[in-house]
């Protein structure tokens, strides 16, 4: 029991259910306690595991830990191999992501198509973890060489026939068996199907799970290295990406600061007898937001003028319209009508009111970068076409009487309303700067103007399908 609790404190290693195997393969070299027990046999398989998917030389400090630790009842970790062990786990921890981080920059520096590169930094970067240094010295303590290299080569080797005899070279065994892999390992990567990316997956994740066999730093330690590394490999898997994810549907919800509409100063209204009579008011309506979406259509991999083109519809909010030099008890026309020597019938049309009424509007952008500052920001030019509907209510009042003799007669007065429909198309050039902070998130600030019109649009697009 206290070894089990040591070692799920120390460790911190999690238990699963696994095989039996390595706790066979290496039945001779670890402590009969553990193999009288099959809750150590289970947490014991599991450490093994770990320790050699990280390198396998540690599965031989992790054997001496053991039985310094149980056979030997010694518990200070300077003294029975822990320090060793934990040392050389962070150290072999380090060289993996040191590794990895080479290979991103092999294919940073090597991968001219841009969209291919990040595609593949981004899977390597699925393997990489922080790592710190042990800050512990490892202790002189001693080490058997020879058993070393027979452990490291029987997880090489993967049989579970091997059984130590120390007159022989196991350095040798290593070297040869390394090479051995690395050429068949080179082969059956060249006769991967071009288009098969799970097969060159699964060899990408044997990759890394085998870094030592590919990294210089264990070049001395297994005596040769693979032609075709980790970088090699994902470039091949991802030669005809430029023919995936050509299009990208995002939502577009846009705030206008300011948006400044100059509509004609006079509307216009008909009456009785087709005349048309001018209101001197004039309305102002104001857009506020933008709600839509839109179309991303990659044109070229790298990120260059004209690589992609985006296609953006959206629906126009309005804020509540404004009346501008609102008037009363304006004439707006008069008829008269003589219908006898002492009779005039007069008709008076007069303004009495105002108010503005719902309004709406839809647009289709076209953008397309003409230049990048950075990675992230671009500088786009685009047009847009935009057509709105506004609406007026006007209030009149229509009023005649008949004048008989200087005197008003036959007084009649109705009051009626119209409703004032005005529609407006507009075709602006438009300057974009476009912030790609994340993936699938861009903002954008733009300008669109023309001759009487002018809005500043602050734009978020979101990424939603790939296709």
């Amino acid at each position: 029991m206290v070894f089990r609790l040591c070692c799920l404190i120390i460790f911190a290693i999690p238990l699963s259910v696994y095989s039996q195997y390595y706790t066979k393969l290496f039945e001779d070299l670890i402590p009969r306690e553990i193999t009288k027990n099959a809750k150590y046999i289970e947490m014991t398989e599991t450490n093994f595991e770990t320790y050699a998917d990280i390198h396998p030389d540690l599965v031989y400090y992790y054997i001496e830990y053991l039985n310094s630790f149980l056979a030997k009842k010694i518990n200070k970790p300077a003294l029975n191999y822990f320090n060793i062990l934990a040392h050389y786990r962070k150290k072999y921890e380090t060289e993996k992501q040191d590794w990895l981080t080479k290979q991103k920059e092999e294919i940073e520096l090597k991968v001219e198509n841009r969209f291919k590169r990040e595609k593949i930094t981004s899977y390597i970067a699925n393997f990489q973890k922080p790592s710190e240094p042990y800050s512990i010295t490892p202790p002189d303590l001693p080490i058997n060489e020879n058993l070393k290299n027979y452990v490291c080569y029987a997880i090489l080797s993967q049989s579970d026939t091997l059984s130590y005899n120390a007159g022989e070279d196991y350095q040798s065994k290593i070297n040869k068996k390394a090479a051995f892999d690395n050429l068949k390992f080179n082969e059956s990567i060249k006769n991967l199907e071009g288009d098969d990316d799970t097969d060159r997956s699964k060899a990408a994740i044997q990759i890394v799970r085998k870094w030592y066999l590919f990294s210089e730093a264990t070049l001395e330690r297994f005596g040769s290295k693979p032609g075709y590394d980790l970088h090699n490999l994902l470039e091949s898997m991802y030669d005809k990406i430029e023919t995936k994810n050509l299009t990208k549907i995002f939502i577009n919800v846009s705030g206008i600061l300011p948006a400044l509409q100059q509509l004609p100063k006079t509307d216009k209204l008909i009456f009785t007898g087709d005349k048309t009579y001018d209101l001197n008011s004039e309305i102002v309506y104001y857009a506020i937001a933008k709600v839509g979406f839109g179309a991303h259509i990659r044109l070229k991999d790298e990120k260059l003028p004209f690589s992609f083109i985006e296609i953006t519809g959206a629906y126009i909010l309005f804020q509540d319209p404004k009346v501008k030099d609102k008037e009363f008890n304006i004439r707006l026309g008069q008829t008269t009508r003589i219908l006898g020597q002492s009779y005039v019938e007069v008709q008076n049309y007069i303004l009495g009111e105002i108010k503005s009424g719902s309004s709406y509007g839809i647009s289709l952008d076209f953008n397309t970068p003409v230049a990048y500052f950075t990675d992230n920001i671009s500088f786009d030019l685009g047009i847009e076409l935009a057509h709105f509907e506004y609406k007026s209510y006007v209030t009149f009042l229509h009023e005649s009487y008949r004048v008989k003799y200087g005197v008003r007669q036959d007084y009649k007065a109705v009051t009626d309303k119209r409703t004032v429909t005005q529609n407006k198309f507009l075709v602006m050039p438009k300057f974009s700067f476009n912030y790609s902070p994340l993936k699938e998130l861009d903002a954008r600030l733009s300008l669109a103007a023309n001759r009487y019109d002018v809005f500043f649009e602050l734009a978020l697009k979101m990424k939603m399908i790939s296709f």
